[in-house]
């Protein structure tokens, strides 16, 4: 994430209090300026936000989720624009996610060539293609 994505959310927060933020997000004031910050206050570790609160802080400032997500890492510029440009290829894209949120809802590691996904790992994924898809 570093500095960049922090220092722009603190941008989009303006004026506003870290508590107002915290209460139209859902977030903690703390973890919102952990993030603005780049680390964890309490251990100095650097944090990355999940997808989902990125889409809260994208509702919380009225500012296109596909952004956050582009500067916390998660999409390059090129996934929005292959998907915006080729309704052929959106199409079977939006059927390959469900396959895979399908098979991201089976118990038990998921193994897919040299890496394997715990249980938390597919939970994070379905997670992220879940708040994706609800975008477009």
């Amino acid at each position: 994430m570093g500095n960049r994505l922090g220092s722009f959310l603190q941008t989009l927060r303006g004026n506003r209090s870290l508590r107002e933020i915290a209460k139209k997000s859902g977030l903690s004031h703390s973890y919102i300026r952990d993030l603005e910050l780049g680390y964890r206050q309490t251990t100095k570790k650097k944090i990355q936000p999940s997808p989902d609160s990125l889409k809260r802080l994208a509702d919380a400032y009225d500012y296109p989720y596909e952004e956050l997500l582009k500067m916390a890492g998660f999409i390059s510029s090129n996934t929005i624009e292959n998907l915006s440009h080729s309704s052929d290829s959106s199409a079977e894209l939006f059927q390959n996610t469900h396959d895979l949120l399908d098979v991201l809802k089976q118990d038990g590691p998921l193994f897919v060539g040299n890496y394997s996904l715990t249980t938390n790992d597919k939970k994070k994924v379905k997670e992220f293609l879940e708040l994706f898809f609800l975008k477009y």
